[in-house]
């Protein structure tokens, strides 16, 4: 079955398995998520989670934020994995004060494999960054 002819949910939780092909890269701790989404008009959007696949289902469907409600189809560009959600908050806060071009930058490198797959969060923690390989 190819991805067009699949249900919304099955097509979400199959790039977020797609997108993360180094399991090892997320800790059993790593409960919370910093993540970016293409949306229909090549616009990027930027949210946190503590659920990384239930919540894109909810933007697939319609029912996330305002934002990718009208910008509609989205898919998974980016996104980190952390420990709590104070860092992935601070996270979501940073990258949205970036550059449109720095943020294309991280989800063409994040693409391609060569975003860091570890990267240090400000309270000197790890924060896993999944890739593909």
């Amino acid at each position: 079955m190819n991805s067009e002819n699949m249900p919304v949910e099955d097509r979400y939780t199959e790039s977020v398995q797609a997108k993360c092909r180094n399991p090892e890269a997320v800790q059993p701790e790593d409960r919370f998520f910093t993540y970016m989404l293409r949306c229909g008009d090549g616009s990027l959007y930027t949210g946190y989670t503590d659920d990384l696949e239930k919540r894109l289902k909810k933007h697939a469907s319609g029912e996330g934020a305002k934002y990718t409600r009208a910008h509609l189809p989205v898919e998974l560009a980016y996104y980190e994995a952390f420990a709590t959600k104070s860092e992935a908050m601070k996270r979501e806060a940073a990258i949205k004060k970036l550059s449109k071009a720095r943020k294309e930058e991280m989800v063409r490198d994040f693409g391609s494999g060569t975003e860091a797959l570890v990267k240090p969060a400000r309270s000197g923690k790890q924060s896993a960054a999944c890739r593909t390989e």
